[in-house]
């Protein structure tokens, strides 16, 4: 996957880079607040991940995504307002 990874999402609403995690993705329960009061520290984050070799948990401090495969973020993505 790293092949085709955009190293400078940025959020249009919250207005924070996006950050990458490797070989994680975001566990069912994960909250909203987690990342309002966690983002960007990995650390604070660390125990909303599970691994998952081959997928990348994505957020930045008001959404966060768990990607299994190369997909377009673009107008109609369910992660639009990353650019």
């Amino acid at each position: 996957m790293r092949r085709c990874v955009n190293e400078s999402l940025r959020c249009n609403r919250c207005d924070q880079t996006v950050v990458r995690f490797e070989s994680v993705v975001w566990a069912e329960d994960v909250h909203y607040m987690t990342f309002r009061n966690g983002f960007p520290d990995e650390a604070k984050l660390r125990p909303s991940m599970v691994a998952e070799v081959g997928a990348a948990a994505y957020c930045c401090m008001c959404h966060w995504a768990s990607v299994r495969e190369v997909e377009e973020v673009g107008r109609s993505s369910p992660h639009s307002q990353w650019r």
